[in-house]
């Protein structure tokens, strides 16, 4: 479903039958093979139970305003090195190398900001993420994928959404204590990645279908709703 919704929203742009249908079918058989292949266990299991009292909803807000002006940052920060890399006396074909040499320091100082990180992603949701220095890594990785999309070099756009987000809530677990670091992390997922797309529904889905846990709606649902509007005010 939530693959359905990403492509109708963030890359149709229509929701007519005309789309629709080829859309679904297309997923629907993915889906179907890959429970053939692999099961239809989640991506990234998740267990974390969150706080129902009404005053972690209203954290749930804020982490959705907080995501927003993250994702403004991001976004920005990305334009500004683009438009350093047009700056420079160089022919554009030579830029991802430039890159590459400011990824390859930062990977070097902390590897696990290199490669898809699927691993750190499942780490995070599950809340089993023990990286002392969070915010180090938060700040090595967002300035490594700032970088690799600024000069041209291959740097995705899904995953490090998700592990930056990630980090960023569970850093906000450990800032106040949380004993339950993975719902601030699948929240700060969550945030970041509505942020962005400005696509709320297909968030909640989508990290639903990830984690296969329920009981993250209701947060999921809120932090989603307050980023994708604050996103939309703050472009």
């Amino acid at each position: 479903m939530a693959s359905v919704l990403f492509a109708v929203e963030l890359l149709a742009f229509e929701l007519r039958l005309r789309s629709l249908v080829p859309i679904a079918l297309a997923s629907g058989n993915a889906d179907f093979t890959r429970t053939l292949v692999i099961g239809n266990q989640a991506v990234f299991p998740s267990t974390v139970v969150p706080d129902s009292h009404p005053s972690s909803l209203i954290l749930s807000l804020l982490f959705g305003i907080v995501g927003s002006f993250l994702a403004y940052l991001l976004t920005k920060a990305i334009y500004g090195v683009e438009e350093l890399f047009e700056k420079l006396p160089i022919h554009w074909m030579r830029w991802p190398a430039i890159g590459a040499v400011a990824i390859g320091v930062g990977g070097y100082w902390i590897p696990q900001v290199l490669g898809v990180g699927y691993d750190t992603i499942g780490q995070l949701a599950a809340g089993q993420f023990v990286l002392k220095m969070a915010i180090v890594f938060l700040l090595v990785k967002a300035a490594v994928w700032i970088i690799a999309l600024g000069s041209g070099t291959s740097g995705g756009i899904l995953t490090p959404l998700l592990i930056i987000g990630g980090t960023l809530g569970n850093w906000v677990a450990h800032v106040f204590h949380s004993p339950h670091p993975g719902v601030w992390a699948i929240l700060g997922m969550a945030a970041l990645f509505a942020g962005v797309t400005r696509s709320p529904m297909t968030t909640v889905i989508f990290l639903l279908e990830l984690t296969h846990d329920i009981e993250m709606m209701i947060p999921t649902l809120i932090t989603c709703g307050v980023a994708a509007v604050v996103s939309a005010l703050i472009k």
